[in-house]
């Protein structure tokens, strides 16, 4: 009755060996419940937290570039534009021009404006007004924790905002257009500078996020993933105790008939 205990418990525990040994195989994974490792199960779940939390951290900053992008894109339409108003200014200045072709060129300076203020006014993403002074404090998320954030303001960029003056009906008032529209270009390419270096910058912080994850991945790794190779031997080992387990009940059992035969 010992020998049959005791191969009855060998029996069980090669059969749970090989059962375990069999499941690190399939999932490529040792931790498969908190019974297999709570300690490190939740090491893992934290660091799983991290990396999955940088890669949408990673995605966010993604969209916010693109926003930026598209910003920024306007803005460089409408520099083009006033490179375009300021030489009507100049030409405008010119005293061999009659009344009706400074006429001509007013015409041509009031659509630019108008181009200004559409640039202004309908440039968007996602729904979201970006030229038009609304985009104050923008705010989005840029790392996997609590306060890891990025605030973006964009100012207003249409005509009156940048000052301009588009009269070009005399020499004197093509002068002072001129000049207003010198500062635009200016203010202009200082905010797009400004949106430059805020993209710059997010994008070091996207490629260190993206670093960071493949770090916390592998730190992962270590405590989850199986080694397909151990867990090959000791599935073998336990097929081996297991058939050695069986022989011994079989032995047993002969045994124990025998036994009773005898008696009988």
């Amino acid at each position: 009755m010992q020998i049959q205990s005791y191969s009855s418990s060998y029996y069980n525990q090669s059969i749970a060996g090989k059962q375990m040994a069999m499941l690190r195989i399939a999932t490529a994974s040792k931790l498969n419940s908190a019974a297999d490792n709570a300690a490190n199960l939740a090491i893992s779940e934290n660091l799983k937290s991290q990396g999955t939390g940088l890669d949408q951290a990673s995605r966010n900053i993604q969209d916010s570039t693109s926003l930026l992008d598209t910003a920024e894109g306007s803005m460089g339409n409408s520099t083009d534009v006033l490179q375009r108003m300021r030489e009507l200014t100049v030409q405008a200045g010119n005293g061999t021009l009659t009344d009706e072709d400074r006429s001509c060129i007013q015409q041509e300076m009031d659509q630019l404006k108008s181009q200004l203020d559409s640039n202004a006014k309908n440039t968007q993403f996602n729904g979201i007004y970006t030229n038009n002074g609304t985009l104050s404090n923008f705010t989005t998320q840029i790392g996997a924790n609590s306060g890891e954030n990025m605030s973006i303001s964009i100012g207003n960029v249409s005509s009156d905002a940048l000052g301009i003056s588009t009269n070009v009906a005399t020499q004197s008032s093509a002068s002072d257009s001129l000049k207003s529209i010198d500062g635009a270009i200016n203010r202009l390419s200082s905010s797009r500078s400004k949106i430059g270096a805020i993209t710059n910058s997010l994008d070091y912080t996207m490629d260190n996020a993206n670093q960071t994850s493949l770090n916390y991945q592998s730190a992962n790794s270590n405590y989850t993933d199986s080694d397909i190779a151990q867990q090959i031997s000791l599935f073998t080992q336990s097929n081996t105790k297991l058939y050695s387990s069986i022989a011994a009940l079989s032995n047993s059992m002969q045994q124990q008939q025998s036994s009773i035969s005898l008696l009988v």
